[in-house]
C-alpha cells in the first residue's frame, strides 16, 4: 500500500478465478517501455513506477462473479514537482486512464474466455 495520495481509481472485475487472472495481469503489466515493475503476490499487487511522479497499483482480489482489480494511480513525486504533477500529468492521465485500463480487463477476458465489466469512470467537474 502506496502512502501516497491516490489521485485516480478505477476499479473491473473478470469473470475468472483469480489464479488465472494474477499471471495474464502481471505479464501485461511487465510490457516494454511501462517503467519498472513489481509483483508482490504476497499482497496481491502489480506496481508499475514510471517516470518522476507515476505510480500505478493494480490489486487483484476475489470477486462472487471472479476477479476484482483495483487500478490505483498515485503521485509519488516531492517537494514542488509534486504540485507540478497535480497541474499538468495527473489532468492528462486521468483523460486516458480509465479506457486503457477498460481495454487491459477486457483483453485479460478476452485471453481467458470470460465477461468483463469495468464501471463507466467519474469525470471530474472541471472536466465536463
Amino acid at each position: 500500500m502506496s502512502d501516497h495520495p491516490v489521485v485516480f481509481e478505477v476499479d473491473g472485475v473478470v469473470g475468472a478465478d483469480p489464479e488465472e487472472v494474477w499471471p495474464l495481469l502481471a505479464e501485461a503489466r511487465r510490457r516494454p517501455g511501462v517503467g519498472e515493475v513489481t509483483v508482490d503476490e504476497e499482497t496481491g499487487e502489480v506496481i508499475v513506477h514510471g517516470g518522476w511522479w507515476y505510480e500505478g497499483r493494480d490489486r487483484v482480489t476475489r470477486h462472487e462473479q471472479g476477479t476484482h482489480i483495483r487500478h490505483r494511480v498515485h503521485n509519488v513525486a516531492t517537494g514542488p514537482g509534486r504540485l507540478v504533477a497535480d497541474l499538468f500529468q495527473v489532468r492528462s492521465h486521468r483523460r486516458h486512464a480509465g479506457a486503457d485500463f477498460a481495454f487491459l480487463v477486457g483483453s485479460l477476458g478476452q485471453r481467458l474466455g470470460c465477461e468483463t465489466w469495468v464501471p463507466a469512470p467519474e469525470q471530474d467537474d472541471e472536466e465536463t
